[in-house]
């Protein structure tokens, strides 16, 4: 065997080894982008419930 087998062999490895990195590096910035859009509907919420509550004292007044 004169080795091209195994050079053929790596290669094939390293664009699956790629492949998996590229994969990973998507899902962090799934995960860091849900993770972001869900501390943007927390701070929505508390916004819409402190106006709540604002309007309500309103009304007591």
């Amino acid at each position: 065997m004169d080795g091209r087998g195994h050079r053929r062999i790596d290669r094939c490895i390293e664009r699956w080894e790629e492949k998996e990195r590229k994969k990973e590096r998507k899902e962090k910035e799934c995960k860091k982008e849900r993770k972001t859009e869900g501390k943007k509907k927390e701070r929505k919420n508390e916004r819409k419930k402190e106006s709540k509550r604002e309007k309500k004292k309103e009304k007591e007044r």
